[in-house]
């Protein structure tokens, strides 16, 4: 009996990360849905509008990313991950109150510094309570959360703007008035508060190391520089890969909406229902594939989902963006939401397997510091600055987002292939 409670437990804690990671990326996915309404109001440019989703977003959530990874590997990580989700759940409502792009440029920072704080430890307790052969499968379902996050921001943000698209300006208490699109920051972001509690409450898990001594970064850096190839590559793979998975992020709804006129109530709704139920099927088939093919035996099994799933993806970016109707367009994304994902959980899964476990968080760190920085912030940009200075028009969206894809995703796959080779070799020799 003890064992099925520890095992639900364990299960238990995975689904509350998963919540914590659903709100952190409704707040950091809701300012996709207000291109339009910010460009309207503070008249700022598609350059400008990628800056602040991506750039001022990921400098900091990538950067900071390190030393909470440090932090992880020695101190308690849900006091870690409750004191994140705090300050970006304030910083989200924050953004609700600023005044012009500055101002919502710095608050946009501020959520990327509480956001820090998540993965990298929850990905560390994740390890600390399941074994290899099904840490995959765990991580893919904690990753869910970012398809739920992503869906929720997109259907409560088209919902809300649906509602007060008419208003203008709305006065708050002591005299403050803000841009009725701003209210949905206050309706995603306050709600953090609620769960920060709950993770606070969960129990800390004893660390799988054998040596438990606390390494310095210098000796971190010293083992990758040494055994550190197919880290370096399967990082390296990972940022090409999310350069894709980003810009589409960002732009895709703008894409629906410029392109083939289709109101953002009803693009918030379709993002968002297909990100909630297509993209989990794709995170727990990735998963389990990986799982298979690990207790299989077959070497490299996770990283040869990732560059399967990268190679899949590209035909599906260049269908959605060229097909002649919103209606093949809409049915091209589902499966496109599918492919997207599957190797995200597995990817995480990759990190934790190939680094001793005294360095599980901060190589998680580092991994999404390219992730993140590259990804993050290169992928929106790149789209941007495609509208604004090549094609030299904001139609031009699906000719970017066509672009952007055949380099990343190639790129992507490119490395995949190199980390598989050198794990192979690696494992070989071992």
């Amino acid at each position: 009996m003890e064992k099925v409670e520890s095992k639900m437990y364990k299960w238990y804690v995975v689904v509350l990360l998963m919540i914590a990671y659903i709100c952190s990326f409704v707040d950091r996915y809701i300012m996709n849905l207000l291109v339009e309404p910010m460009k309207k109001d503070m008249g700022i440019t598609d350059t400008q509008v990628s800056l602040l989703i991506g750039a001022s977003f990921a400098m900091f959530y990538a950067t900071l990313g390190l030393p909470v990874g440090r932090m992880a590997d020695k101190y308690n990580r849900k006091n870690i991950i409750t004191i994140g989700i705090i300050f970006w759940s304030v910083m989200t409502a924050v953004c609700g109150l600023a005044k012009n792009y500055f101002q919502l440029f710095l608050a946009r920072i501020g959520v990327g510094v509480g956001e820090a704080s998540l993965s990298p430890s929850a990905y560390s307790l994740i390890a600390d309570y399941f074994p290899k052969k099904r840490l995959a499968t765990a991580l893919s379902i904690y990753s869910i959360g970012i398809y739920l996050g992503v869906g929720g921001a997109y259907i409560i943000g088209g919902k809300i703007l649906t509602e007060v698209k008419d208003l203008g300006m709305i006065q708050l208490a002591w005299g403050i008035e803000i841009f009725a699109w701003q209210l949905v920051f206050f309706y995603v972001g306050l709600p953090g508060l609620l769960i920060a509690i709950f993770i606070f409450l969960i129990k800390e898990p004893q660390r799988k190391i054998i040596d438990s001594r606390f390494i310095s970064l210098n000796e971190v850096f010293i083992y990758l520089r040494q055994n550190g190839k197919t880290f370096g590559l399967f990082c390296m793979a990972s940022a090409c890969f999310f350069i894709t998975s980003y810009a589409a992020g960002v732009w895709a709804p703008t894409f629906l909406i410029r392109i083939h006129q289709m109101p953002v109530g009803e693009v918030g709704n379709f993002i968002g229902l297909t990100s909630m139920l297509a993209a989990p099927v794709g995170l727990l088939a990735g998963g389990a594939l990986a799982d298979y093919w690990t207790a299989k035996g077959i070497v490299g099994a996770k990283i040869r989902v990732c560059l399967l799933v990268s190679l899949l993806w590209l035909p599906f970016n260049l269908a959605y963006t060229t097909a002649s109707t919103l209606t093949i367009t809409l049915i091209i994304l589902v499966p496109y939401y599918i492919i997207s994902s599957a190797s995200i959980g597995v990817g995480a899964a990759v990190v934790q397997e190939i680094m001793p476990t005294n360095m599980r968080s901060t190589a998680s760190a580092i991994y999404l510091f390219c992730q993140n920085l590259i990804g993050l912030g290169v992928g929106p940009a790149s789209v941007g600055l495609l509208n604004d200075y090549v094609f030299g028009s904001p139609m031009a969206v699906g000719k970017s987002l066509m672009i952007v894809p055949i380099f990343s995703l190639l790129g992507g796959a490119f490395f995949y292939y190199l980390t598989l080779k050198n794990y192979k070799k690696e494992h070989k020799t071992a």
